[in-house]
């Protein structure tokens, strides 16, 4: 649990973490809505779930580049079609997670933004020129 945010927990279990976190948040916020202090809390640590996962996903895409790039071009140790289907499938479907979890990511953070908007207070009126 992080001292400053207790729904940022697990770490490591980013995804998880995430799908929790998106299951209590309300599925939308009206406009007039301003979050809770938890609401807030829970909102900020799906965000930072959702960049380690992000993160994750694209990271270890690149390291699955990197070796398949050293199989392809490696004589002694060919591929076989099935096993470039696996990946393949497996790189297809972890692209989509990666993209699902940047939108998701992005919603989040503009429903933050709006509720800041709507939380800040007013500022003081205009007051009218007399004639």
């Amino acid at each position: 649990m992080s001292a400053s945010n207790p729904h940022f927990n697990n770490i490591d279990r980013a995804p998880c973490e995430l799908g929790g976190l998106l299951r209590v948040l309300p599925a939308h916020f009206s406009v007039d809505h301003v979050m809770s202090t938890d609401e807030r809390q829970q909102a900020e640590a799906a965000i930072q779930h959702a960049g380690n996962a992000s993160y994750v996903l694209l990271a270890g895409l690149e390291s699955i580049g990197k070796i398949l790039f050293s199989a392809a071009t490696n004589e002694d140790w060919p591929v076989k079609a099935g096993t470039l289907s696996d990946l393949a499938a497996l790189i297809n479907h972890i692209a989509v997670e990666a993209q699902a979890v940047q939108e998701t990511r992005a919603d989040l953070q503009s429903n933050l933004d709006q509720d800041a908007k709507r939380a800040a207070p007013a500022g003081p009126a205009k007051k009218g020129v007399a004639k």
